[in-house]
């Protein structure tokens, strides 16, 4: 029944943004995060080499799993990778809600009313957010769950939605193995041979793995970096035979 509603609702909430675009682009913000989100050119970012490519790995940590129910974000992680190495940037911040943070959300990813009460809200992180994505190709797992929650936000906003390609780490792992089946993101990386710490379900720590995890599959699913990267975010549709590379066995 959740899932009816927050279907109900996200539709309701696109077409009521539709009626109110001219107002909210009116505000001077809003129209700078339409421009900056407009202006990605999904065509041109999959035509580059991997080698060439930038990409933002991404995670959130949120009240729930409904944004169109009045779940919101609590935690946002970007982490930057230039030609599939970790380059050192990273935008990392807790956001407050506007809401008590429900104690079974807490259990999971320990994050608990108080620590949020000072942080920014959404509005204050969301230029940001989109200053430090620019063109980048967005890494996730389950990425849908994430790009549902900032595009809700940006809908809110900006009216607007985010361009960029995108690689779910689900996704492109199940493609190289064979089978979706709905493994978690430590489940993932423990088929990779990736360590996973301790600190489970930490915004930075899960962007950092799901980054480590396409570090991982693209030798194994690509022949070498010179071949374009929508090749590599195409990959994760497809079910992929196994062979040894160039890049990787």
């Amino acid at each position: 029944m959740s899932d009816f509603r927050e279907t109900c609702a996200s539709l309701w909430a696109r077409a009521s943004v539709r009626l109110r675009r001219e107002a909210i682009l009116a505000d001077p913000l809003a129209r700078r995060l339409f421009e900056a989100c407009a202006a990605v050119d999904a065509s041109a970012i999959r035509a580059r080499p991997v080698a060439e490519s930038r990409f933002v790995a991404l995670d959130l940590e949120t009240t729930g799993l409904h944004p169109y129910l009045g779940d919101e974000i609590l935690s946002l992680s970007l982490i930057e990778l230039q030609g599939l190495a970790f380059t050192g940037r990273h935008y990392t911040t807790l956001i407050d809600p506007g809401r008590p943070i429900p104690p079974e959300a807490s259990a999971i990813h320990g994050i608990v009313t108080a620590d949020v009460r000072h942080a920014p809200a959404i509005d204050a992180v969301l230029p940001e957010v989109i200053a430090f994505l620019g063109s980048g190709i967005l890494i996730a797992h389950h990425a849908n769950f994430d790009l549902r929650f900032l595009n809700k936000q940006l809908q809110r906003r900006a009216a607007i939605t985010l361009k960029n390609p995108w690689i779910d780490t689900m996704l492109l792992h199940g493609a190289w193995r064979g089978g979706q089946k709905h493994h978690s993101l430590d489940e993932v990386a423990e088929k990779c041979g990736i360590p996973v710490g301790e600190d489970r379900h930490n915004a930075r720590r899960d962007a950092e793995l799901a980054g480590k995890i396409v570090r991982f599959l693209a030798p194994r699913l690509l022949t070498d970096t010179d071949e374009a990267v929508g090749r590599l975010i195409d990959c994760q549709f497809h079910h992929h035979e196994h062979t040894p590379t160039a890049l990787g066995g």
